[in-house]
């Protein structure tokens, strides 16, 4: 028998073209396999959870929609040949892009209709009592009015506090109908 590598290490022996493994050797051997598949395994990547990258600019759109309760797989037969691509190496067709827009405003137009609602429940400012008077405002700010008796609140999320009352009362004021 010869031993490969001259030196007296025990180590593989080559018999008759066979390689012969004592069995310490075949036990490292076996170890660092296991090493080097541990290590491949961490450094994989995870599977996705949905059919499109999160670094494109309708990822947002999407995420939305699931949040909305709108599949994956009804974003995909929606969009047709288009979900191939998502939306990231080239743009939407006019047809998914009015199909992607029209949810897009179903959302929101749901999203509104729930706040109204809790708003009612809790018998705060309607939407249009908190747009008109946003509008009477940005009208005495444009022709310099001022006066009333009702003074404070100018943004949308102060006055969507107030409650129906109040609105009426602030509406009054800004109209100058004491």
């Amino acid at each position: 028998m010869l031993q490969v590598g001259g030196d007296l290490t025990p180590g593989p022996l080559k018999q008759a073209g066979r390689w012969i493994i004592d069995t310490a050797s075949l036990a490292i051997r076996i170890a660092i396999g296991a090493i080097r598949t541990r290590e491949a395994k961490v450094m994989t990547e995870p599977a996705a959870q949905y059919p499109w990258d999160d670094d494109h600019a309708e990822a947002a759109n999407f995420r939305k929609f699931i949040q909305a309760g709108i599949s994956p797989a009804q974003i995909e037969a929606a969009l047709g040949s288009d979900a191939r691509g998502m939306g990231r190496y080239r743009r939407f067709n006019g047809r998914s892009r009015r199909w992607i827009d029209s949810r897009l405003i179903d959302i929101e137009v749901a999203a509104e209709r729930e706040a109204e609602q809790a708003r009612a429940a809790r018998n705060l400012a309607t939407e249009r009592q908190i747009r008109y008077i946003l509008d009477l405002l940005a009208r005495r700010r444009r022709d310099g009015e001022g006066g009333g008796f009702f003074t404070g609140l100018t943004d949308y999320a102060g006055i969507a506090k107030l409650s129906r009352s109040e609105a009426s009362a602030y509406i009054d004021s800004l109209k100058g109908q004491f």
